[in-house]
C-alpha cells in the first residue's frame, strides 16, 4: 500500500490540495505523477460521460453531470497552471517568463 500511495495516491491529492498555490515548490516527481493520475478520471470522463448522459434520459440528471463535468474540467486546468508556475519557479525563472510562454502557447496559429 505504501508504494500506491506514494507515488499514485499523495500525488494525486497534492495537485487538487495545492490548486490555488502559486508560489510554492512541485517536485519533478510529483508534477509527472498528478499529471499520470488525473490522466485516468479525464480519459473515463471524456469517454464515457457522453454515454451516461444519453443513458440517463432526465434534464435534470443530464444538466448535473455536463456541470459536474465542466466544473472538473476548469479545475484541473487551475490545478495544471499553478503546477506549471511552480515548476517555473522552481527553474529558477520569474512568473513572467510562464506568463509569456502560456500567451505564446495559446495565441500561436492552430495547425488544422
Amino acid at each position: 500500500m505504501s508504494v500506491l500511495s506514494s507515488w499514485f495516491i499523495n500525488p494525486f491529492l497534492r495537485t487538487w490540495k495545492e490548486i490555488i498555490n502559486f508560489r510554492g515548490r512541485t517536485s519533478r516527481k510529483d508534477a509527472w505523477m498528478g499529471h499520470l493520475t488525473n490522466l485516468i478520471p479525464s480519459f473515463f470522463l471524456i469517454k464515457y460521460v457522453d454515454n451516461i448522459v444519453e443513458f440517463l434520459q432526465f434534464t435534470w440528471l443530464q444538466w448535473l453531470f455536463t456541470i459536474a463535468f465542466v466544473i472538473y474540467a476548469f479545475g484541473l486546468l487551475l490545478a495544471y497552471t499553478s503546477m506549471y508556475f511552480r515548476r517555473i519557479r522552481d527553474a529558477g525563472r520569474s512568473w513572467k517568463f510562464g506568463l509569456i510562454l502560456l500567451f505564446a502557447l495559446f495565441l500561436s496559429p492552430r495547425i488544422p
